[in-house]
Formats: C-alpha cells, structure tokens, sequence
C-alpha cells in the first residue's frame, strides 16, 4: 500500500517533467527563431552556410574536395588548387539522413542541422541535470524550473543557434554527443550500475565526435575507457564482450579519422595546412593575406598550436572578460586585450581574440553558483563523477591551450563546467537546507538566471550579424575566382576549372 507521502512525491515528479517539456518546447522554438535568422540584416549570408552541403554531394560522389569558389578563405590547398575543408565529416549525419528529401537547391541544410544538434543536446543536459537533482527538485521544484529556464535560454544551445554558418556546425555536433555521454553517466551515477547498451552508446558518442570536434574527442575517448574499466570491475565474464565492442568501435572512427587525414592531405597525421608553401597551404596563406611571418603563424610555429603556459590567462580571459559590444565596456575591453598581449606574447606568442566577447561568468552564473554546492558532495559520489570530470579536463585544457580566444569555443569549455554544477546538485541531494537558506539560494539563482539569459540573449544577437559573409569572407563569383587562382600561377583554362561550381 503506498504511503501518504507516495501520491504527492508522484504529483510533484509529474508536474515537473510536465513543466520541463513545455519549457524544452519553447526553448526549441526560440533556437528555430535564431537559425532562421530572423533577427540579422535582410539579406544576410552566414558564413561558409552551404560549405557542408557541397561537401555532402562531394562524398555522394566518391570524392573529399571542394570547389574553391565553396571553400575560399577557409580551404587548405595542394599546390595543384586542390582545395579539402579540415573540419570533420560528423555533421553530414543530418544530410544523410535527411537529405533526400531536404530542397539544397532553395535552402542550406546548416540551420536546421546546427538547430537538431543544439536541441538534442539541450534536451540531453536538461534530463542529465533533472535526474541528478531528483531530489533537491523534489522538495523544491521552483529550482528546477529556474534551471531549465537556464539551460534553454541561457545555455550553449542558444549560442549555436544564432550562427548557422560553418564554424558552428562541428561545435554543434560535439556539443550533443558530449552531452550523451554526459546523461549516460547520470544515469549510471543514479543507477550504480552501467549497462552495456549506455557503453556501447558512449563509444558511439565518443567516436562520432573525432569527426566533429577532436579536442572534445580526446576527452571522450578517457570517460569512455573508464567506463570500460567500470564495466569489466563489476562483472568481468559479462563485460568483455560490450567492452570489446565498446573498443571497437572506438578505434573503428579513430582510424577512419586517420585514414581521411591520409587521403586528404597525403598524411594520416597531417590535420590542416601550413602557412609555409608545401604539400597543404592554409586557405589565409594561399590566396596571400598571411605568410609565415604573421603573428598568428609564428606564434603557431614557434610556439605551438596548443600551449599549457596559455591555460591560465585564456582561462581567465574566458571566464572574466567584460562585453565589448557595449559602449559602457569597450575602452575596459581594449585595455584588457593590450594587457594580455604585453603580459603574454613574450611567452607564448600572439594569440588571436574574436568577438564578441563576454566572459563565462556572465553567461552561466547559474551554472556557477550550482558549482559552489559541489563543496557539499559526498565523498563516495564525487568518487563516482571523477572519472567523467577527468575526462572533460583534458578538453578543458586543450581548448584553453590553443592560440584563439572566441566565443565559440566556450561551448567546448562548457561540459565541464556543467559536470561542476551537477556535482552540486549532488550536494544539495545530501544537504537538509533551512527554509530559509533554500529561499536564498532561490532568489540567487534567479538573479543569476535574470543575468545569464540577458547575456547569452546578447551574445546571441550578436552572432547574428557576425561571421557573415562580408568584406574578405565574401562568395566569390566566378570572375573573381578566376582572376585570383590565374594570379596564383595556373593557366586560364586550369582556373576556370577550379572555380567551376558542381551543377
């Protein structure tokens, strides 16, 4: 017979995964408004917005390269004109999934795609964070409302959404299959228990995002080998098939990343092209905007891609830097950036900043503030979290170590930072908080939520009359094409060539 206290928990479950599906119904609504464009200026092109779907006809054709009048800037180059794209191959999924029946010859796939992705990944963290906090939600549900309120209208998704252009695309990917692996870990964590259908599931995850985002890669990869070792631990005799699978599967897109590498640019571990003249040019030095004696190219050379003495100041730069886009903060943002660069270029070289700018602290203070709960956890469930938190600090490093400072790559900062505020929902899941204390951690974390959506809210508009294509990230038309690979040295007939757009 069920207890007095069964039918109100039960109502109280109900109405809050009731109350969470309407909020992610009009969170993706709201994602749908930002891809569509609808608040750039009429007319607006987001860059590089049909490079993915050229290259998904390339594939249907058998081959990996791009037209240059599709790739422009942002293609590598053999020295024949050859032109390949770096980026992954993860987001033709959509288009091949969809593609039949999607019309390329009215509309880019790449809102919709970056949209799908930015949505399942949202939809996944909001159930990751519901089920972690089952508890504290339980005896205060306005909490989690006010966390899914944040996660939808002030999370990664919304960032993604409002730039459906090249960039994004990868990122996007990444950011759902991160998110995956992030809820298969909740639930496990809940469960106490790992499954071999959610380890099979995370390799799959981990594996997809080689081809997407390989810094995020890396540190899959690590939370899905612990879970293999969590697997085998529990029941040895059961678990070495799903791990041999799990394995796998893992190695199956690692060397089909390899062997893509190879084909493209002659080397399984070439990734991109050089600003010196070789085998593969960066796009930038190829068409002549930038040669090896930029900043940005000796402080790659010189000093490398990735680089652990940037972790720190990137790390801070990300976190704390104030919104450029507003008047009140531009002269601060201007001396911070002169700051960074006299303070750092001598160790490490110029590292480039992109807007717009705005620190973690004001896009997820919400998220923030659930971290300092973490204090409170267990020691026996952060044991449980370690694992997967370990795995995420590796991508937090590797994204802090490179030599560009964006917004962007603040959605590849972000899984950790979501893995802290579960762990402090884990915390208030032990903690028996005062009547009073749970009013004020309710009134703070609205006005985070008041801060974060306003941000984000910013950032996404933003990014809607950003990266378009203007100035030098212009579509050439074929006049132009020709004119500028006839100047690299190729013949007019070999130009023409080129520059010929697939019927």
């Amino acid at each position: 017979m069920p207890s007095e206290g069964t039918a109100p928990a039960a109502r109280s479950a109900s109405g809050t995964r009731a109350i969470a599906l309407i909020t992610a119904i009009f969170g993706a609504a709201f994602y749908a408004v930002f891809a569509s464009g609808a608040f750039s200026p009429p007319g607006t092109a987001f860059f590089g917005h049909d490079i993915y779907d050229y290259y998904y006809r390339a594939v249907l054709d058998g081959r990996l390269d791009l037209p240059i009048r599709v790739l422009r800037l942002e293609g590598h180059y053999t020295p024949d004109g050859t032109g390949f794209l770096y980026h992954g191959l993860a987001p033709l999924m959509t288009r091949f999934a969809f593609g039949w029946a999607f019309p390329f010859g009215s509309f880019s796939m790449a809102a919709f795609s970056i949209w799908f992705w930015a949505v399942l990944g949202t939809a996944f963290y909001h159930a990751a964070f519901l089920k972690a906090g089952h508890a504290h939600f339980s005896k205060n549900p306005g909490h989690g409302y006010v966390i899914g309120l944040l996660l939808w209208f002030a999370g990664p998704g919304l960032l993604l959404s409002s730039n459906p252009g090249l960039y994004n695309e990868p990122i996007s990917v990444a950011f759902a299959m991160t998110a995956c692996v992030v809820f298969l870990w909740v639930r496990y964590v809940a469960a106490r228990v790992f499954g071999w259908q959610s380890l099979i599931l995370m390799a799959l995850c981990a594996g997809l995002s080689v081809h997407a985002r390989p810094n995020i890669a890396i540190g899959l990869y690590a939370v899905t080998l612990f879970a293999i070792l969590i697997v085998l631990r529990s029941d040895l005799k059961r678990g070495v098939l799903p791990a041999v699978i799990a394995l796998g599967i893992l190695g199956l897109f690692g060397s089909g990343y390899v062997l893509i590498n190879a084909l493209k640019f002659g080397s399984p571990v070439t990734t991109h092209g050089s600003f010196t003249s070789g085998e593969v040019q960066q796009g930038f030095a190829y068409w002549g905007l930038e040669d090896e004696n930029s900043e940005r190219a000796r402080g790659f050379n010189e000093h490398g891609r990735f680089n652990p003495l940037r972790v720190i100041p990137n790390g801070l730069i990300y976190t704390f830097d104030l919104p450029q886009s507003l008047p009140p903060f531009k002269e601060a943002g201007r001396k911070i950036r002169n700051l960074y660069a006299d303070t750092t270029q001598p160790l490490y070289g110029f590292v480039r900043f992109e807007v717009p700018r705005i620190g973690i602290a004001y896009l997820w203070p919400g998220f923030l503030l659930l971290g300092a709960f973490a204090l409170r956890t267990p020691r026996s469930e952060f044991t449980r979290y370690a694992p997967l938190m370990a795995g995420l600090f590796l991508t937090l490093l590797l994204t802090l170590s490179y030599a560009t400072i964006t917004l962007r790559y603040r959605v590849d900062l972000w899984p950790f930072i979501a893995v802290i505020a579960l762990l402090g929902l884990a915390g208030l899941n032990h903690s028996t908080l005062s009547a009073g204390w749970n009013r004020f951690a309710g009134f703070a974390l609205g006005l985070c939520a008041m801060l974060g959506i306003s941000a984000t809210a910013l950032a996404a508009l933003i990014m809607q009359i950003r990266l378009t294509e203007t100035d030098i990230m212009s579509r050439w038309d074929f006049e132009t094409c020709v004119e500028l690979v006839v100047e690299r040295g190729f013949s007019q007939e070999r130009s023409e060539t080129l520059c010929a757009l697939p019927s």
